[in-house]
């Protein structure tokens, strides 16, 4: 699916009936074009919501994974209606969810600047003895809280 972020020669401004009702019938080589059309769309929309890369990857897994199962409840009434709307409402939707799933989380911070500094911390805090006195002890246990 990365590839597809990147292949910029497919043209996702018009989707045919054609191509849809054979996706719908179990076409890989469809179902596989429709995923290169709109993995590129797919990004960008997750992209200016402000998810990562790894976010964007899993949740197009997802939508992509829903829309293949939902593929029959698209529906072209009127000339308005598109793929692309509908793809972007399962995006939007899942969007939600997610952010509505991680908004409590933290980020984790830090890198190899904060492993180098662990590195420089020593195993005790006396390497010259193991023994704490009482301000010491009362430090640590401040620490620790």
């Amino acid at each position: 699916m990365i590839e597809s972020f990147v292949d910029r020669s497919w043209d996702a401004s018009f989707t045919s009936m054609t191509l849809l009702n054979k996706a719908r019938h179990h076409d890989e080589d469809a179902w596989e074009t429709i995923v290169k059309l709109y993995a590129p769309l797919v990004y960008r929309w997750c992209k200016r919501a402000g998810m990562s890369y790894h976010d964007i990857e899993n949740l197009s897994q997802e939508v992509f994974t829903l829309a293949y199962r939902k593929l029959d409840q698209f529906e072209k009434q009127s000339r308005s209606d598109s793929f692309r709307g509908w793809l972007y409402t399962l995006v939007r939707n899942k969007r939600v969810d997610w952010f509505r799933k991680n908004q409590h989380q933290v980020d984790a911070v830090g890198g190899s600047q904060v492993l180098l500094l662990q590195k420089q911390i020593p195993d005790s805090l006396h390497e010259e003895s193991d023994e704490l006195d009482e301000s010491d002890e009362e430090e640590l246990f401040l620490f620790n809280q």
